[in-house]
């Protein structure tokens, strides 16, 4: 795009294999214009990872998003909450993967089942909001 001279921006929402763009290809992106880039662990947690027999490295994930940020795209993060086999353990680790990303300004989406939405909307705290469709967001700190 920059070498043809098209001057348009970009986002990248999907979150599909987004944790294999090492830094350089991060700022390769974000130099043609990419406004944001969507990551898709669906959980903080390895072993809900091996029962969805979802192949990602949270490291890698983690080193992505962390350079995504500081190059200034607007990274997100999508999680999922409610597999059914999930522990208490499994919804804490989630949580506490993807609150470290609230220290680095990076926008969480968590998916909550129908079931537990009325529950949990009580029990919001004012950073945190819910959709009607059962996304829970958390707004980043600046």
């Amino acid at each position: 795009l920059q070498a043809r001279g098209i001057d348009i921006s970009l986002q990248l929402p999907s979150g599909t294999r987004s944790e294999a763009l090492d830094e350089e290809a991060l700022r390769a992106l974000h130099a043609a214009h990419c406004l944001q880039m969507t990551y898709a662990p669906e959980s903080g947690s390895e072993h809900t990872l091996e029962m969805i027999k979802k192949k990602v490295s949270l490291a890698a994930i983690e080193q992505s998003m962390e350079a995504a940020i500081r190059i200034g795209l607007n990274a997100r993060m999508n999680i999922i909450i409610g597999f059914p086999h999930e522990t208490r353990r499994d919804i804490y680790q989630s949580a506490r993967f993807c609150l470290r990303f609230c220290e680095l300004a990076a926008e969480k989406n968590w998916k909550v089942p129908t079931q537990y939405r009325d529950v949990l909307q009580k029990q919001l705290p004012p950073d945190f909001s819910m959709n009607t469709h059962g996304e829970l967001r958390v707004r980043p700190r600046r």
